[in-house]
């Protein structure tokens, strides 16, 4: 069951007021997220809109001074740092995905994700948004309800097979089919809001580097519609679409670098200091701002506009149960993070190749 620490003790009494409000939402948060009890996620909480956008700018957001044994409560605790500029961290309860729920269907090796908000003109399958979630063993991607769970579709190595190459005189993909190696190591996916496409980018790890295209079929779910060759020695651990300026950025232990697909080239980004090994990326709903999930299993905020890591924001997330930190997502103030760590029982232990839910509070 989820554990929520004390009230720290401080002279201040406005601090110790707030943090006892904290408390109560997070502990109602909790009690529909207890992993123990139920380890899928239930619809979130109503919390407020882009506050990670709008709210909290990292100027002067209002912090909560936490102990450290309070802060290293492994899937329980908010995790704060300094009180002038940092936000605290909670735990909102876990995604479980071995199995998914009311199915045998089990994810493996999670690698990559992608957000996709449902709308009107894009419905999406049930008209609820949808987390992709992709693990290249077995080269599979999922795609779930983020606030139940639930599964609502998948693709397999056979829909991945029949994706024909792209044609980049007429537009669409009409050449041969995609050969196995071209989808055995999936790594990162991004959704283009703008144009309604998903794409999804495999490594070189015993494969072929290539890039996926998906497009919606009439029974409003995506396709692998073209794919694709990469350079040989391209290997994106992170994808995502900026809604700022439209494009989509690819990311890997070398840097970020901006993907257009048509001409299917990759232009270096100016890069930011103090950030490397890049796993997951996601972009804030205004595209100010980039979290990053790392190779040290850090949550990291970036400043987009003036590619600088924002003080305070480096949170270590082994303290919330996450071992191998691969893919984040953003809605509102909340994040998910995937978690590509592979020794962990299926099917015994629920955070299992889990989605991690955190809560973002001022």
């Amino acid at each position: 069951m989820l554990r929520h620490g004390a009230v720290p003790q401080t002279s201040n009494s406005a601090l110790r007021s707030l943090w006892s409000r904290v408390r109560q939402g997070t502990a109602s948060s909790a009690a529909s997220l207890d992993p123990d009890s139920a380890p899928l996620t239930t619809a979130p909480r109503r919390i407020p809109t882009d506050l990670i956008d709008e709210a909290m700018p990292m100027r002067d957001p209002v912090c909560l001074v936490i102990v450290s044994t309070i802060a290293l409560l492994a899937l329980a605790s908010c995790v704060t740092e300094s009180l002038p500029r940092t936000p605290s961290l909670c735990s909102a309860g876990i995604i479980r995905t071995t199995p998914f729920e009311g199915t045998d269907e089990v994810a493996r090796d999670l690698e990559g994700s992608a957000m996709v908000r449902n709308d009107a003109a894009h419905p999406n399958n049930g008209g609820t948004d949808s987390l992709w979630l992709l693990g290249d063993d077995p080269e599979t991607a999922w795609e779930i309800d983020p606030a139940t769970g639930a599964l609502k579709s998948q693709l397999g190595p056979e829909d991945w097979r029949d994706a024909r190459e792209y044609d980049q005189s007429a537009g669409v993909g009409n050449g041969a089919r995609a050969a196995e190696a071209r989808f055995s190591d999936l790594e990162a996916m991004a959704y283009d809001a703008a144009n309604d496409l998903l794409y999804a980018f495999s490594g070189s790890n015993r494969a072929t580097p290539s890039v996926f295209r998906l497009r919606r079929a009439r029974d409003e779910a995506f396709r692998p519609e073209a794919w694709q060759a990469l350079p040989a020695d391209a290997d994106y651990t992170a994808a995502a679409w900026n809604p700022d300026d439209g494009r989509v950025y690819v990311g890997g232990r070398s840097g970020i670098g901006v993907y257009d697909f048509p001409s299917n080239e990759v232009h270096p980004d100016q890069g930011v200091p103090g950030l490397a090994g890049v796993y997951g990326m996601a972009f804030s709903a205004s595209g100010r701002d980039l979290f990053v999930v790392t190779t040290t299993n850090e949550l990291v905020r970036v400043d987009w506009s003036r590619r600088e890591v924002v003080e305070g924001w480096r949170f270590a997330l082994g303290g919330f149960g996450v071992a191998d930190s691969r893919a984040v997502e953003v809605i509102g103030n909340r994040l998910y993070i995937c978690d590509g760590y592979d020794r962990r029982r299926s099917g015994e232990d629920p955070a299992a190749n889990a989605v991690f839910v955190l809560d973002v509070l001022p």
